[in-house]
């Protein structure tokens, strides 16, 4: 493990300090320094985090007194000579006691000074680890540590100070999820330290997060009224069991069923506690008042009643939420009093947004952001319902959360938690109850509420199925091509899906009743164990409404089958502490009916009707065993069949009756059921696929069942034979069905070789655009464009008149002009083959103005951020935007290190999360003017598979984002990355708006051509910075997607030949922790022939990188990116296997969890796509 401990400290609470003070103002004696009268002890609270700030005040523990004697000190009052604070790990020299053997570098803690009128200069406190004392040295004896593991090498027989390392480190990574607030510190045991003097610590739970304002929100049984607090104002720490676990539930996978509309603030202030009185001196008593001493922390209202504890668990559930439902609204929460001061209010800028969580009606939908949204009342708020349903004895669905509904029946695992967080100022909540809609009650004869099982498959409404049928009429935002391309391009897939959902429902048992869980209005259904958005098959607990995905229960269950106690996940326990037994969950699907399969039914005779090819298994003899599955349910049950059913005059494929007395799903637990979840021979290889179980041994098994028509790739071009005149659209060439045995002219052109290098490594061949003139008719010399900026011009493409040139050796495409609407045909060919593209010219369309540093610097130069050192991946906190902007074009204005160096800089999560569009909206709207390809790259482009996914669902995260760094010049840098290697589970569009060089450096341009030449770039790229004089701005390496594995292998055998690790769950690409030099990429190609392409991305080029394509970044100048990500037909079957990929990543990946729900989108784009081919079958018979 590497941890670098030499940044600026997170927090100040919690660190140790020495401190000198008194009247004498000297002269001290620094030869003397150990004997000066220093007082050490450990800072508990502070009263805010700017520590440039004079007034700057700290509660204190000194060692040589008892804790009830802390109190406030002045760090800069007249009377502190010296003030020194915990800052980094080093290794320091050190003699032995007898003087006689030469010094050992042994690890130490120094000591960072805040006050120094004592003069100490080069002197440097340091705490040798294993030693109490401190003492003084020359900073010239310290060197930095830049391996915490690899400082204990020499050190493994002394166990404390192992002990001690292994301390430090916890401690830090408890400091970083405390203030960063992810997931995972939700349903952790805290300790908070109290500054009531009747006690030194008081527990509390966390049960949220906030990482836009670096708050904790807690429940406190012991001072209910603290809801909120801020762990950079007063020291918590978090609880551990006796086995060193946190104290929580193995894992608390955060807010699952939540709704990521959620707000944030748009900056980060400096918090700031109210003051204490200033007319007590340099030091202060504590305040005395209990529940106005929590410095840090928000009470709710005075008013509100403490409510008991859930029933025990293994962990607390997530947070709750008053009403289970649907669209966020904003709201701020009413501003609290004070903690040490009734009279100062917090400014409202630091209050925290939470989202306003509403059911919306199908009505009130229309003018949703028109109009205040009215919530639906509870039939059981009704008392006549009430009456009829108590006399009928007749079962209906829960329409609350169980606190609200049936307070004394099982809770869900979020409404566990709420029953005791809740209160009227935080009606607000990002969860949602899990059996809403879902869970069925009854009254018994003595007028008593009792679960009666859940809803089936079959109870579902016109609203629910209208969300999973096509539409019987055109699409808004598609048309007939595109229906086409997209259904080509992602049938396959989608009956691969199917295929998958028939397989598992296979599985289970005959006796087994599925469940149905209607999707619910802006909420992610989400597997509690590896955090995989839950597409429709998952198994759920009756109890308590905890889920696992289709992967994780058949891992879970062959775990079980083979006396595996090593799970790769951890799961939940349920209510008091008991087990999830894989037998005990019910099946529950999410899509209604037998729509999926319907579904499946109308694309194979879409396609067959419209000619598109069709290359998936299920006309394959082994998968005939799989028809179409009947639901574990009456058979009464009225549902589309596809080609049977004609579409209904509402537009919709529905189903035109439902019948009203189906057995309910009664809960599973307490039976035991034997049958194994484990394949059947025939399905062996696609469980494998499903569950990513791919290796050595079943690679052979995965084969056998394919035919040797379903290995070859799905093809997308006939012959071309024909004379050019008769060339058709790409469109319909797509799309026309071939043969079995030809593969296009031009793409088997495409991947022939064109020979050995050297090395005897085959290479792409250079005549691609002899390939396409050959297509074409031939022009004469007078039709070629003009040669643009001494850049040699190719012939067209495929016919169409859109300018551009070949990079890379003629192996990467650059499109000329971005507005040319030709662009997208161009692009699409070397797209679906993977490659990446470039698209140059965008600045020129942009507004200049909008993308300076200085229009950042003045709209938003206050806001505190994070910085990242590139050098060293050391984050500096406390830091603004104006900081960042000031030292962009001008490095004597730059952050410095203490050895006086200028800081390369980057801003890390800037505008922070979905900020861009609702901080920057003249930026945004610009941005989306002008990028290229907007079939592609605009949120409802054609192309864009993620503008298929329905408003009901949460919309994924797409961007913009912005990447802002300085360059790094320097012949030393060269071996830093910007950003390093790393891929995306989504394709990109990254454009360079903005590239500054800056003043203060000598040979910048001789160095920056030295790094594009030891880069490997080619010559035309060389020529447009020496020739044509534009602006380089950042140098990028792309790899292919089909090479990941073989990068992995090596990085991997790269980092055992450095003596790293290799963690099951971590990966040396989604770690970014490699940057690939010029001799790594050297080995890389020539022991696995690994060739990437070396792109320089100049002011306004825009670099398109496909979805699972390694790559990585080193900024030549500084430099301004904005990327746009969006999901295109082509690579979809790569954002498939990595959503599979990154569930095995640990749960600090920020890539862990799915967001992109690519099969949501994969279905919802295929749906759209049969809706219009069948709404204009019409046609067909008049052609």
């Amino acid at each position: 493990m590497v941890l670098r401990l030499e940044g600026s400290w997170s927090l100040l609470v919690g660190k140790r300090f020495l401190s000198l003070a008194g009247e004498d103002d000297g002269p001290w004696d620094t030869e003397r320094v150990a004997e000066w009268p220093w007082q050490a002890g450990r800072i508990r609270a502070v009263s805010h985090t700017d520590i440039s700030k004079q007034d700057l005040k700290i509660c204190v523990e000194f060692d040589d007194e008892s804790w009830e004697k802390r109190r406030w000190i002045e760090v800069y009052s007249p009377k502190m000579k010296v003030f020194l604070v915990e800052q980094k790990l080093v290794l320091a020299e050190r003699r032995s006691h007898g003087g006689s053997i030469s010094p050992v570098q042994w690890p130490a803690m120094t000591y960072k000074s805040l006050v120094d009128k004592a003069g100490l200069g080069p002197m440097v406190s340091i705490r040798y680890l294993g030693e109490e004392k401190c003492v003084f040295l020359s900073k010239d004896l310290l060197t930095p540590i830049q391996d915490v593991e690899s400082s204990r090498l020499p050190l493994k027989d002394d166990q404390t100070v192992n002990e001690e390392i292994q301390a430090l480190v916890k401690k830090h990574l408890d400091e970083t999820r405390l203030v960063q607030g992810g997931k995972n510190i939700i349903g952790s045991k805290i300790r908070i330290y109290s500054l009531d003097p009747s006690t030194q610590w008081f527990t509390a739970v966390v049960v949220n997060g906030n990482p836009a304002t670096r708050t904790l929100e807690v429940n406190c049984q012991e001072i209910p009224a603290l809801k909120t607090l801020d762990p950079e104002l007063i020291h918590v720490e978090i609880i551990y069991d006796n086995n060193g676990k946190c104290d929580k539930s193995k894992r608390i996978g955060g807010v699952k069923r939540k709704s990521e509309n959620s707000g944030s603030v748009d900056a980060k202030h400096t918090k700031s506690s109210p003051e204490v009185s200033q007319s007590q001196g340099h030091v202060h008593s504590v305040p005395t008042v209990f529940g106005e001493a929590l410095l840090g922390c928000t009470p709710a209202n005075k008013d509100q009643r403490h409510q008991g504890l859930p029933l025990p668990a293994n962990c607390p559930p997530n947070l709750g939420a008053e009403t289970p439902q649907g669209t966020c609204r904003r709201s701020v929460p009413e501003v609290h009093p004070s903690c040490l001061n009734a009279g100062t209010k917090p400014l409202k800028e630091n209050l925290t947004l939470f989202p306003k969580v509403t059911y919306i009606t199908k009505e009130q939908t229309q003018n949703i952001n028109d109009q205040n949204v009215i919530v639906r009342k509870s039939v059981l708020a009704d008392a006549s319902k009430v009456k009829k349903l108590q006399q009928s004895g007749e079962a209906f669905v829960q329409d609350g959360s169980c606190n609200n509904i049936a307070p004394h029946l099982h809770k869900c695992r979020e409404c566990r938690l709420d029953s005791y967080r809740k209160n009227k100022d935080q009606k607000d909540s990002t969860v949602f109850c899990r059996f809403f809609h879902f869970r069925r009650l009854q009254f018994n004869k003595h007028g008593i509420l009792r679960e009666e099982g859940f809803l089936t498959p079959n109870k579902y409404d016109p609203e629910a199925i209208s969300l999973w049928l096509p539409l019987s009429k055109n699409v808004v935002g598609l048309d007939l091509d595109t229906a086409k391309y997209i259904l080509a391009n992602i049938g396959d897939h989608f009956c691969q899906l199917v295929i998958s959902e028939k397989e598992v429902m296979s599985t289970i048992e005959p006796h087994r009743q599925v469940a149905w869980k209607r999707a619910v209005r802006g909420v992610r259904e989400m597997c509690d164990v590896c955090d995989t958005t839950i597409f429709n098959l998952h198994w759920v607990c009756s109890k308590c409404g905890f889920g696992v995905c289709v992967d994780c229960y058949r891992m879970r269950k062959k775990g079980i089958h083979e006396d595996d106690d090593s799970d790769t996940f951890s799961w939940f326990k349920c209510v008091k502490g008991q087990e999830h037994e894989p037998e005990n969950l019910m099946p529950t699907q999410i899509i209604p009916g037998r729509a999926l399969y319907d579904v499946g039914d109308i694309v194979h005779s879409v396609r067959t009707k419209w000619g598109i090819k069709a290359n998936c298994p299920c006309a394959n003899k082994q998968f005939k065993a799989l028809s179409k599955p009947t639901l574990k349910e009456d058979s009464k049950q009225h549902l589309v069949t596809g080609e049977r059913t004609s579409l209904q005059q509402n537009n919709l494929v529905l189903s035109p009756q439902v019948p009203a007395h189906d057995p309910p799903v009664k809960p599973a637990a307490g039976s035991k059921q034997t049958a194994s979840v484990n394949t059947s021979p025939s399905l062996s290889w696609l469980s494998n696929i499903t569950s990513g179980n791919v290796n050595k041994e079943n690679k052979e098994k995965l084969l056998v069942p394919i035919s040797k028509n379903e290995n070859k790739p799905l093809q997308t071009l006939p012959t071309l034979a024909k004379p050019a005149a008769a060339l058709q659209t790409f469109n319909s060439a797509i799309l026309t069905p071939v043969s079995n045995n030809n593969t296009g002219f031009l793409r088997n052109l495409l991947n022939s070789s064109g020979g050995k290098t050297d090395n005897g490594l085959k290479s792409t061949p250079k005549i691609l655009d002899d390939i396409f003139a050959s297509l074409v008719q031939n022009r004469t010399v007078t039709d070629m464009p003009k040669k643009p900026q001494g850049l040699t011009i190719k012939p067209t493409i495929m016919g169409f008149d859109t300018p551009h040139y070949w990079l890379c050796d003629n192996r990467l495409l650059c499109l000329q002009d971005p507005n040319n609407e030709s662009n997208w045909n161009v692009f699409r060919e070397c797209w679906k083959q993977g490659q990446p593209v470039m698209v140059s010219g965008v600045h020129h369309k942009l507004n200049a103005d909008l993308w300076r540093p200085e229009s950042f610097r003045k709209e938003f130069g206050q806001q505190e951020v994070d910085l990242v050192n590139c050098r060293t991946n050391e984050i500096i906190t406390g830091a603004t935007v104006g900081d960042f902007w000031d030292g962009f074009e001008d490095i004597s204005s730059r952050l410095r290190t203490e050895e006086g160096e200028p800081m390369v800089l980057k801003l890390k999560d800037w505008p922070p999360g979905e900020d861009f569009r609702d901080m920057m909206p003249s930026r945004f709207d610009d941005l989306m003017k002008n990028i290229p390809l907007p079939e592609y790259t605009r949120r409802g482009g054609k192309l864009n598979l993620a503008s298929r996914l329905p408003n009901y669902f949460v919309r994924p995260d797409l961007g913009p984002k912005m990447y802002n760094a300085y360059g790094l010049i320097t012949p030393e840098d060269r071996k830093y990355g910007t950003t390093n290697l790393h891929l995306d589970v989504s394709d990109a569009a990254n454009v360079m708006v903005y590239v500054g060089i800056p003043k203060g450096q000598a040979d910048q341009e001789e160095e920056v051509l030295k790094t594009i030449q030891d880069g490997d770039s080619d010559e035309l790229t060389i020529k447009r910075f020496t020739e044509s004089r534009e602006k380089p701005g950042a140098l990028w390496h792309i790899y292919a997607a089909k090479d990941t594995e073989k990068i992995r292998e090596f990085l991997k055998k790269v980092a055992e030949e450095q003596g790293q690790e290799n963690p099951v769950d971590h990966d040396p690409i989604h770690d970014q922790s490699w940057y690939l030099d010029r001799s790594l990429r050297k080995r890389l190609h020539q022991e696995y022939g690994v060739q990437g392409w070396a792109i320089v991305q100049f002011l306004g080029d825009v670099v398109f990188i496909p979805a699972g394509a390694p790559h990585q970044v080193h900024n030549l100048y500084s430099c301004i990116k904005v990327a746009e990500d969006f999901v295109s037909p082509e690579h979809v079957k790569h954002c498939f296997w990595l959503t599979q990929e990154f569930r095995y990543l640990s749960h600090t990946h920020t890539n862990h969890e799915d967001k992109l729900q690519v099969k949501n989108v994969i279905y919802h784009a295929v749906k759209d796509a049969v809706g219009i081919l069948r709404a204009n079958e019409s046609s067909l018979s008049r052609s």
